[in-house]
């Protein structure tokens, strides 16, 4: 597993990177979102998909960005890292 930040439509995403797929962090997605992170949200990493409803799809190039990194599902739709 690595996590390294990536730049996805001028915004700054931690990536976690695993075997079976590449997940973005979700305190990130938010605020890129405009929306305030959870104190928990900073530990978890979402797939595209769940990354995907989260950040909406008014935000259609971050979106686009990101399904390019990340093009399949991962097994699991949310993970924690610590």
């Amino acid at each position: 597993m690595s996590i390294y930040s990536e730049v996805f439509a001028g915004n700054n995403i931690r990536v976690a990177e695993f075997k079976e797929g590449r997940y973005f962090n979700k305190a990130d997605l938010l605020r890129a979102s405009g929306q305030s992170p959870l104190q928990d949200s900073d530990t978890q990493y979402l797939d595209i998909l769940e990354a995907s409803k989260l950040v909406g799809f008014e935000k259609e190039r971050l979106l686009e960005a990101m399904q390019l990194w990340a093009p399949h599902l991962c097994p699991q739709h949310t993970i924690e890292v610590h």
